[in-house]
């Protein structure tokens, strides 16, 4: 069950909603506010009365009202990332870690999921035609072969440890769990 919208949610809405109608109140559209939010409210998640809306519906209203009423959108950055987009940013992130151009990931993408690559088309154009799974085995493939670059690199140079990766200073270094996870050390620690 989802939950409810809390007052100060609420009351936002209901700010943000008498903004917008001052916007079109002079358009003759709608014959009066409550018609107005009940109808938009209504479109755009289902129910009529702001006391029946849940938590996921509160971003996609606010952002209704807010864009009529023509403000900056605060709601916005408390919207979740959807599974595939959050694969993307991880994958970008090791793209960039490792230095890897895009030919390279053209490549991988083309060799391990069997799709066609137009030239042109950026990471996010090939992602796209990926389910969120495949970015994920993406990212895992991009941190295991860039790990592997490292250590032929520290072994040709004749080094005893690997240095830790250059993103992982105190502050930026993840929980212990996470860090052991993706094999990230934080300083000091062997």
């Amino acid at each position: 069950m989802a939950t409810k919208l809390s007052e100060r949610q609420r009351k936002s809405l209901f700010a943000v909603s008498r903004k917008a109608w001052n916007q079109i109140a002079g358009t003759g559209a709608y014959g009066s506010y409550e018609e107005f939010r009940r109808t938009l409210s209504t479109q755009h998640c289902g129910q009529d009365s702001f006391t029946q809306l849940s938590n996921s519906d509160y971003g996609r209203l606010y952002d209704a009202f807010a864009g009529i009423a023509g403000e900056a959108n605060p709601a916005k950055s408390y919207q979740t990332y959807t599974p595939h987009a959050k694969a993307v940013h991880f994958l970008k992130d090791a793209i960039m870690r490792f230095e890897l151009p895009l030919v390279y990931m053209a490549k991988l993408i083309r060799d391990k999921f069997h799709i066609t690559i137009e030239a042109g088309w950026t990471l996010d154009d090939m992602c796209a035609m990926l389910k969120p799974g495949q970015v994920w085995q993406l990212v895992y493939t991009v941190n295991n072969r860039g790990r592997a670059k490292v250590r032929r690199e520290i072994d040709a140079l004749g080094l005893d440890e690997p240095p830790i990766e250059h993103h992982a200073t105190q502050p930026s270094v993840p929980p212990e769990r996470l860090a052991d996870h993706f094999n990230i050390r934080g300083p000091g620690k062997r």
